[in-house]
């Protein structure tokens, strides 16, 4: 109760606020607007799905259990489909973004002709890594809704 419960859903919460922050900041300030942060913003994004993930999945089952609470049980059962395919496809997708993000950084620094070219159609091409980065994680790990299988004994 005490790590799950308490530890783990205040990190969480933390997490959500502060993602919740940087990516507001990403995407309202002009100066940030300007710079190749489009992965991070998306990132953050992704963070702030994996921390609401980790309280519905995590958390409301330990809470459950400890109070007894058989309707939190009962609701923790209706969702947990739904937040655990949630929380596969951002996971996914956030590494799809860490790669990418890794990818360019990479181009960035090798000095090859054709490197130098890659790195132009890669930053002209941001916005659609991003969603390709998104329907991979969808298409990779959105089958998990139809994997689980929650049964009431």
């Amino acid at each position: 109760m005490v790590l799950v419960g308490c530890i783990g859903t205040t990190i969480a919460l933390f997490s959500l606020f502060e993602n919740m922050l940087v990516f507001y900041t990403f995407v309202h300030s002009k100066a940030l607007r300007r710079r190749n942060l489009q992965y991070l913003t998306c990132l953050s994004l992704c963070d702030v799905f994996v921390s609401v993930s980790y309280v519905g999945i995590m958390s409301m089952q330990v809470y459950a259990d400890f109070f007894r609470s058989f309707t939190l049980f009962e609701l923790w059962h209706e969702y947990l489909r739904v937040a655990f395919t949630v929380s596969h496809i951002t996971l996914s997708t956030a590494s799809f973004l860490i790669m990418a993000a890794a990818i360019e950084r990479y181009l960035q620094v090798h000095s090859s002709p054709r490197g130098i070219s890659l790195l132009g159609y890669v930053c002209r091409h941001r916005t659609g890594i991003v969603v390709a980065a998104f329907l991979l994680g969808v298409l990779l790990r959105g089958t998990v809704f139809f994997e689980i299988q929650v049964m009431m004994l």
